[in-house]
């Protein structure tokens, strides 16, 4: 969608959210949060662009959280994100609803900009290409085996340069 088709007015930002919802909940029991989350945007007058479909992953430490007086620990949860356009006065009233849905572990809020470059369609493609490399083998082996050499001779070539600009 261009931004000449967008439904928000011209002050809105681009906007992208991500999160965690707990973990012990049903698969359909967080589809629904993250239901909640989107309609939450778009009654604030935002409009969703992208998002990427929950799925379950290990956190790299444990995440605690206080819900209804208990700190809970965390070692995993569902993430999810979307990225959305909304003005920033609407932003507190979304996080306000984050912060009170006891279903979400964390979240955070980026604003951004909306470019290839900087894409999750660009990272997705990225890991999928990363996947394809590592199932082909030998092949891609000989070729990561020749990687440091070209790599510790481009780190020779520029020691060479700044020994020269230090003389």
């Amino acid at each position: 969608m261009s931004k000449k088709e967008t439904k928000t007015t011209e002050n809105a930002q681009l906007y992208e959210l991500g999160f965690h919802i707990n973990p012990t909940l049903a698969e359909d029991k967080a589809d629904a949060v993250f239901s909640k989350i989107k309609g939450v945007i778009t009654s604030n007058k935002g409009e969703v662009v992208k998002e990427g479909a929950l799925k379950n992953i290990k956190f790299a430490y444990t995440i605690i959280k206080k819900i209804e007086g208990v700190n809970e620990r965390f070692t995993n949860g569902y993430f999810g994100w979307v990225k959305f356009n909304a003005e920033s006065s609407v932003i507190e009233k979304i996080k306000k609803s984050m912060d009170d849905n006891v279903s979400v572990i964390r979240y955070i809020f980026v604003k951004t900009v909306d470019d290839f470059e900087h894409s999750t369609e660009k990272l997705a493609a990225e890991m999928t290409e990363t996947t394809d490399e590592s199932s082909e083998g030998e092949e891609k082996s000989d070729e990561k085996s020749e990687a440091p050499k070209a790599k510790d001779s481009s780190k020779d070539e520029v020691d060479k340069a700044i020994d020269k600009i230090t003389e």
